[in-house]
């Protein structure tokens, strides 16, 4: 987190949580290729990824959530993103488990974990098209109006 308003001062909020989509959308494409052999340290990489891409996508999120927000309004707008990630979460929890559990009657098995993997990998990857997206537009904006 101390690296984080660095970056944002440096090159702007939407970037660095481009960096940060990005790396989510590593570290879960990486756990698709778990199988019953896999370890802890096979598991580290995409876990250091996760990590750093938490640091560099909730500040900068928060602080473009409250950008251009009258000061009285902060308090909501932070709310609002905050009530975006639990739902979010939420929503992606609930996705992940419908996979896997779907069509099976009995225990589950690493087949299914691995299919329901590519739910939080699906969802980083079209994260990471929107950040792209925004990026693009935002930048297409400003050359407008310069």
């Amino acid at each position: 987190p101390w690296l984080t308003p660095l970056l944002v001062g440096r090159f702007g909020n939407i970037p660095i949580m481009i960096v940060g989509l990005a790396a989510v959308a590593i570290a879960f494409t990486l756990t698709l290729g778990l199988d019953g052999s896999t370890q802890f340290l096979d598991l580290l990489t995409s876990l250091l990824l996760l990590g750093l891409a938490f640091a560099l996508i909730y500040g900068p999120l928060t602080a473009a959530a409250v950008e251009g927000v009258d000061d009285a309004a902060h308090g909501v707008a932070g709310g609002v993103v905050y009530t975006g990630f639990q739902f979010g979460a939420a929503l992606g929890v609930s996705a992940a488990t419908i996979v896997l559990v779907a069509g099976r009657g009995g225990a589950t098995a690493l087949e299914d974990y691995q299919r329901a993997l590519l739910v939080p990998a699906i969802a980083a990857g079209l994260a990471l098209l929107v950040g792209i997206a925004t990026f693009i537009r935002h930048h297409s904006l400003a050359k407008l109006t310069s």
